[in-house]
C-alpha cells in the first residue's frame, strides 16, 4: 500500500490493467497521484505542484508528464477502464 503523509486522503483509486511496470492501482489524493504496481510497488509518486500535464492519450490510456525535483521531466502511461473518467476526477 502507497505511504501517505498523515494529512493526505485518496480521493478516488482506479484498476489499472497495463503499464510498463505491470497492473496495479492509480491513486489520486488530495495531494497528488501515485501508481503502485502489483510486482513493484509504488513506481510513480506527484504532487501537483510536479504535474505538467495529464491526458487521455485514447479510451482507455492515461498518461501523466511531471518534473523531478532535478527539473528532469517524466512520462507514464497505464491503461485503465476509461480515461475519460479519471479525468473527470
Amino acid at each position: 500500500m502507497i505511504q501517505l503523509r498523515s494529512d493526505e486522503k485518496i480521493a478516488k483509486a482506479f484498476e489499472v490493467t497495463k503499464s510498463a511496470h505491470g497492473s496495479g492501482v492509480f491513486y489520486i489524493t488530495d495531494l497528488g497521484t501515485y501508481f503502485e504496481s502489483c510486482r513493484y510497488g509504488t513506481v510513480v509518486e506527484a504532487g501537483f505542484d510536479m504535474l505538467r500535464s495529464y491526458n487521455a492519450v485514447k479510451g482507455n490510456v492515461f498518461q501523466i508528464v511531471w518534473d523531478a525535483q532535478n527539473n528532469e521531466r517524466f512520462s507514464y502511461e497505464i491503461k485503465v477502464d476509461s480515461a475519460e473518467e479519471v479525468m473527470a476526477v
